[in-house]
């Protein structure tokens, strides 16, 4: 819930006060009145995502109001809602949630809300971060989240709170070593493919023999001058670590340069923790 703020206006009076304002009071508004959503491009509020029942193969949606994805309609539901990924879409919860095939291993899913023009609500899951395969009769959508399948086709744990996704379990993402001066590669760290988001990561920096090396992070499309995380080792066998901020690409990749060696060797190792999606609120 949140308190906004209500004006009323009669003739020569204008009477301001505050007001909660929840999901269901907002959904309520825009029928009654008839207000084209699409002043609300981008509104998101609830829906939040955890592993269900079966953590492995479900997920539950939490009750919650957005605007579609071309900000006309609003898609709203006060019920928590649970779905499948290991089976195809079939309406309404405890049911599938697929879009279309059988659930891959190793792949980023994107989680939609998506709607009829009727008000009905449901969840679905699609490779797709932009055009999932609708099903029958929806036509509103509103991507929510992103979820990681591993080499099972599981889904890996995760906890979300507002726009943070976080790993339960972060694992080792890239390993980088070099006995030259210094290195630049794009490297896969375990974000969203198909959206660009803020990874936050627990990243080290070695050196062998006690040169001030540093190691850099930055959005594959930036420069070298315009890296956004740094970390640095200036002693014998010294080290560093700490959690740093990067942009990914929509290719879940950032940028890595070790530099600063004179002999010996220096490794930069970076493992994604947690992530911030702001699933395209304006």
């Amino acid at each position: 819930m949140a308190t906004a703020t209500k004006i009323t206006i009669t003739p020569g009076r204008t009477w301001v006060t505050a007001e909660t304002v929840t999901a269901a009071k907002l959904n309520s508004f825009l029928t009654a009145a008839s207000v084209d959503a699409s002043f609300l491009d981008g509104a998101l509020s609830g829906f939040g995502t955890s592993n269900g029942t079966d953590a492995s193969h479900d997920i539950d949606f939490a009750p919650g109001t957005a605007t579609d994805v071309d900000g006309g309609s609003t898609l709203q539901t006060t019920t928590t809602f649970t779905k499948q990924i290991d089976a195809v879409f079939a309406e309404g919860t405890a049911l599938g949630g697929l879009d279309t095939g059988a659930v891959a291993i190793d792949t980023w899913y994107h989680m939609f809300a998506i709607g009829k023009t009727d008000g009905t609500v449901d969840f679905l899951f699609s490779t797709s971060a932009t055009a999932p395969t609708m099903p029958t009769g929806f036509t509103l959508k509103r991507r929510i989240g992103s979820i990681l399948t591993d080499g099972s086709a599981n889904i890996f744990p995760y906890t979300q709170i507002n726009d943070v996704f976080m790993w339960d379990d972060p694992i080792l993402d890239s390993t980088t070593t070099t006995g030259s001066a210094s290195v630049t590669s794009t490297v896969v760290v375990r974000s969203p493919l198909g959206v660009s988001v803020r990874a936050i990561l627990s990243a080290s920096l070695s050196a062998a023999n006690g040169e001030a090396v540093v190691l850099r992070l930055r959005h594959p499309d930036l420069t070298a001058a315009q890296h956004n995380a740094i970390l640095s080792a200036e002693s014998t066998s010294d080290s560093d670590a700490g959690y740093v901020e990067c942009m990914t690409d929509t290719s879940s990749q950032v940028t890595i340069e070790l530099a600063g060696l004179v002999s010996g060797s220096m490794t930069g190792l970076l493992s994604v923790t947690e992530w911030i999606d702001t699933r395209d609120k304006g």
